[in-house]
């Protein structure tokens, strides 16, 4: 796979957004703290970095993963924040601590504001997603079958990617070199 560097700008915007929500985290706030989980199974060990958790001031522990992302994001479903942040609440719970409910703060980089009279258009740049909390034993099995994948992966077997999980689109589009849109699409 090739990538232009200049497509990785994204990257750039949500590490800096990540480095100053933890150098200003309150003192009520876990930010950015890895927890750990050792499999007995595999003696592998499970690791994972929530953006920050709040439990001396929310009651029973709040979750916050915090993402930068375009306004098209927010019309899409995404399951896989909703495995991530609920493997780290997992994680929490594994180590004793707090974390009984789930949030995704969607810092929009593409927001107009001209836009807010629309009603299908969010209010502000910064949204709030909310994230449905598995019960342990969801996350139990959510987490035993990605250990099992690991471990086939391990032994050399990969099973192919579906075209969900490339961000497969049904459409191919032809640009020609220099060009930013498409001269032709096709299915």
């Amino acid at each position: 796979i090739v990538q232009d560097v200049a497509d990785r700008i994204d990257l750039v915007f949500g590490l800096a957004v990540h480095d100053y929500l933890a150098k200003h985290a309150g003192p009520d706030v876990l930010a950015e703290e890895r927890m750990e989980w050792r499999d007995p199974e595999t003696g592998w060990l499970v690791t994972g970095q929530p953006d920050s958790v709040e439990w001396l001031t929310v009651d029973g522990g709040l979750l916050v993963d915090w993402k930068t992302t375009r306004v098209r994001a927010l019309a899409y479903d995404k399951p896989e924040w909703s495995a991530q942040t609920n493997l780290y609440a997992y994680l929490l719970r594994l180590n004793g601590l707090p974390g009984e409910r789930i949030e995704v703060w969607a810092l929009l980089r593409d927001y107009d504001r001209g836009r807010r009279g629309d009603p299908e258009y969010p209010r502000a740049p910064l949204c709030k997603v909310p994230v449905e909390m598995w019960d342990a034993a969801t996350a139990h099995e959510y987490l035993r079958e990605r250990l099992r994948l690991h471990r086939q992966a391990a032994r050399g077997f990969y099973p192919p990617c579906t075209d969900e999980e490339r961000w497969q689109r049904p459409t191919w589009a032809v640009t020609k070199t220099g060009n930013e849109r498409a001269s032709r699409v096709f299915n």
